[in-house]
């Protein structure tokens, strides 16, 4: 196994050390974990999290979670809600008012 001098993937810039990370490797294992990562969170979790992003100001990263949620269980009415919230939030009433159709059916 080849050793790796730490020192030199870290510049000092004003003070901070950044670290530069020069292997396109790196980067596409850091997106297999994310990846993975995302994909084992639980339904309750992502719920959560929507639910959070969307009190947060970030009803794009809402959606997503409620869609994840619904990609398991279309017919969740907390999930429809959210996303419905989310989707009124972002200014696509059309979207959230077929959302709220299927929570009434």
């Amino acid at each position: 196994m080849r050793k790796v001098n730490i020192n030199n993937y870290f510049r000092s810039f004003n003070g901070l050390y950044v670290a530069f990370v020069f292997s396109s490797q790196v980067f596409g294992l850091l997106s297999i974990s994310q990846q993975t990562w995302a994909s084992d969170q639980s339904p309750i979790t992502l719920f959560n999290q929507g639910t959070t992003m969307v009190n947060n100001g970030n009803p794009p990263g809402a959606v997503r979670c409620f869609d994840q949620v619904l990609a398991s269980n279309p017919k969740d009415i907390d999930a429809l809600s959210g996303r419905a919230e989310a989707y009124e939030k972002s200014g696509k009433e059309s979207l959230a008012l077929r959302d709220r159709a299927i929570i009434e059916e």
